[in-house]
């Protein structure tokens, strides 16, 4: 039995719209306070951040900046550096278990044909335990720089005509829910220049050096807490990734046809692509909660929000399966596939 408009729209302001209302407040302070002319939400939990910026900018209740949607990933950004050492650092720090050939396939981008003509048999089914196998892997890539160039630099290329003329502006920062920054660290790799992003939990903010560069980091909700460390909206912060997403699936590659047309590619949809018209009524919902307490000037505090999303997610057990399965949410970057957070933290 599918689920009502009403109920779908409740769902939204009891478990979305509070985490968006302390959000939009803190990130409308954040750019004022630093001068922010541009903001970019990082696909894919920017495409509905984004639409309510804009609603809360067009009602005059945040500061009225540029704003662009910027299609980013971590496997598309790996893949489009992986000739680059700076970027292997950040590639291989994540926990994965597989072989060498999952692992460059679901991680890093590459095509089953690329692996196959890259590295020999012997490596593609060479055992990788991360981060423990790091070096080993390196000691591997680095036999291979040309072959992997070879890779990276179409996607490294059609990425810089597409994200340049979103970063001109020497005010601009990144949007996103979080949470260590790598989407943020590989885009201030890729273009040369110093970075700034806003998030709702920042795993480690402040100034942090990526190459020669810096990036700047901040958190609305949390600052400088690490997964596993018992801090609720973070360990299960699975839960808001998978409804905060858009239509498309992750994007995996990006190039340049032969008439000079930007072509993009994304993995697989999961179950809440393919019923996106429930999302988007709760998030209907949500921003509506959210539009009323900035309206009013009714302002939670960053304890209320962090009680208000624990109690949400012990209730999630009773929730209806209609709304249980919109928490599909795909994990390729741990080898993982699709998952769902019900069945992880049952």
């Amino acid at each position: 039995m599918s689920l009502s408009k009403q109920q779908l729209q409740d769902f939204g302001v009891c478990f979305i719209g509070p985490v968006l209302a302390h959000y939009y407040r803190w990130l409308g302070e954040q750019v004022s306070q630093y001068g922010v002319d541009n903001l970019l939400f990082l696909a894919r939990e920017g495409y509905f951040l984004l639409q309510g910026y804009e609603q809360l900018r067009h009602q005059g209740l945040v500061p009225d900046v540029q704003t662009h949607y910027l299609l980013a990933s971590r496997t598309f950004l790996y893949r489009a550096m992986l000739d680059r050492p700076e970027c292997w650092e950040l590639a291989l720090q994540g926990a994965f278990s597989g072989n060498l050939k999952q692992l460059c396939e679901k991680r890093l981008g590459l095509k089953n044909s690329e692996v196959d003509s890259i590295f020999s048999p012997a490596q593609k089914a060479m055992e990788v335990v991360l981060p423990d196998d790091k070096e080993k892997v390196i000691r591997v890539f680095k036999e291979h720089v040309s072959r992997l160039a070879a890779c990276a630099q179409p996607t490294r290329d059609a990425y810089l005509r597409y994200s340049a003329p979103m970063l001109s502006s020497a005010g601009s920062a990144l949007v996103d829910l979080g949470y260590s920054g790598t989407i943020q660290k590989l885009i201030t790799l890729l273009h040369g220049t110093d970075t700034q992003g806003f998030y709702w939990i920042a795993t480690r903010a402040g100034e942090i050096e990526v190459g020669q560069y810096r990036a700047r980091m901040h958190g609305a909700l949390k600052e400088g807490v690490a997964l596993g460390q018992g801090y609720i909206p973070l360990d299960r912060s699975l839960f808001l990734e998978a409804v905060l997403t858009s239509p498309n699936g992750q994007l995996k590659n990006m190039s340049v046809d032969s008439s000079g047309k930007l072509q993009m590619t994304y993995g697989g949809l999961t179950h809440v692509q393919r019923h996106f018209h429930e999302l988007e009524v709760i998030m209907a919902g949500a921003m509506s909660y959210a539009e009323d307490m900035l309206r009013s000037d009714v302002a939670a505090t960053g304890q209320d929000v962090e009680n208000m999303y624990a109690a949400m997610i012990k209730s999630f057990s009773n929730l209806p399966t209609e709304l249980k399965k919109l928490f599909d949410i795909d994990d390729d970057n741990a080898g993982l596939g699709v998952i769902n957070p019900l069945t992880i933290f049952a």
